[in-house]
């Protein structure tokens, strides 16, 4: 790929090839035995020791090995070491972030690919990701739906800030390396790999995607905003809606790691475009509320409506946790009747509220009677 000026953020997704390379198949069964206990405590005391004893004894072994030499150990070092065409003084400002499943096994054989990186001199993050493992079909859905959202909120910003995202597909398991290639259409600037019967490193370009299920979205919005906000929605409102954008985890569901992306890719646009109706029955408009959001346009509405989102989750949760980004809190002196409430907007310059109050002394309808300026 040979040097740039521009830095790279490099995702690698670990699989546990650092530990098992060239060990025997004794050992090599104890690692299958217990490749999902989430603590060395939840292996067998019989077990344990052997396991530690390996991966402390590999980590001595590869510690002061070259690039060259690591290279076969590691498939994701293997990878790497190509990506920097075997120079690692080529990195200029380059990231790296570890993907790990959520286990001991895991964890350690990231790490001991962490530490070796970092004594090259490169800036390197360790990503445990909660559920990430192989034995729950459940729980494995569930950490790909947060991997969508890691991706969502985290590889923007390196991109704004001048990165170049690749996605080192070469080591992890193959669900999550299978998922991760998706993902990359849509986040990374290409996807590496190493071609098996070359050795060589195979880079694919991202690609434009447009996708049909963006439509869904949109006629659909009120399930897709509930589902995204983790609040409860009954089968027969989503019976309609492509089941490979929702699932089901026990007697709730939830956005699917498919429909985690295609929300998260349709969300702006919406957000930005129009004031939203309330997502709860629990939260109404008063008559004269979208008048007063006549002048909000943009990345402002947007913020309007995401915390709106937040004060539906709140009331219909029966206001058992204040979250903190609303500051939702009791008016003094009662300046503006028949608000009795406030909830920050945004701050700084034009800084705005949104004023309300309840219907009853049971708290359990809000009504939003607008938007205004700070007392």
């Amino acid at each position: 790929m040979g040097k740039t000026a521009q830095p790279r953020l490099i995702l690698s997704p670990c699989g546990s090839s650092i530990l098992t390379y060239r060990c025997g198949d004794d050992l090599r069964r104890l690692f299958s035995r217990h490749a999902n206990a989430k603590r060395m405590e939840d292996v067998p005391s019989e077990d344990a020791p052997v396991i530690r004893d390996h991966i402390d004894k590999r980590r001595r072994e590869v510690s002061r090995l070259s690039i060259n030499d690591i290279s076969p150990l590691s498939a994701e070092l293997n990878a790497i070491g190509k990506i920097y065409a075997g120079k690692l003084d080529d990195r200029n400002r380059d990231q790296h972030i570890l993907i790990c499943t959520d286990t001991w096994i895991g964890e350690e054989a990231a790490g001991i690919v962490k530490v070796w990186l970092e004594r090259q001199g490169l800036t390197v993050q360790l990503d445990r990701k909660m559920g990430l493992q192989t034995v729950s079909p459940a729980d494995f859905q569930l950490a790909m739906s947060e991997l969508v959202r890691w991706c969502h909120e985290t590889l923007p910003g390196y991109r704004e800030n001048g990165y170049r995202i690749v996605f080192n597909l070469t080591g992890g398991f193959k669900a999550v390396i299978g998922f991760l290639q998706t993902l990359g259409m849509f986040y990374a600037h290409e996807c590496v790999y190493i071609f098996e019967s070359s050795g060589a490193l195979l880079s694919l370009p991202s690609l434009s995607v447009e996708s049909s299920d963006n439509a869904e979205v949109a006629k659909h919005l009120k399930e897709f905003r509930r589902l995204a906000l983790g609040l409860p929605v009954g089968r027969d409102a989503i019976k309609n809606i492509p089941s490979t954008l929702w699932m089901e985890v026990g007697e709730e569901r939830a956005l699917s790691p498919w429909g985690e992306l295609v929300w998260n890719r349709s969300r702006e646009a919406i957000y930005e475009s129009t004031l939203l109706d309330p997502v709860t029955p629990h939260v109404v408009f008063a008559e004269g509320f979208r008048e007063s959001t006549a002048d909000i346009t943009g990345n402002r509405m947007a913020i309007l409506n995401e915390k709106l989102d937040r004060l539906a989750v709140y009331i219909e949760n029966r206001m058992e946790r204040n979250d903190s980004s609303l500051d939702f809190k009791r008016l003094a002196s009662d300046p503006c009747p028949p608000s009795t409430h406030e909830i920050d907007v945004w701050t700084g310059k034009g800084a705005k509220r949104i004023f309300g109050h309840f219907t009853d002394h049971r708290k359990r309808t809000f009504v939003v009677d607008r938007v205004d300026k700070h007392l």
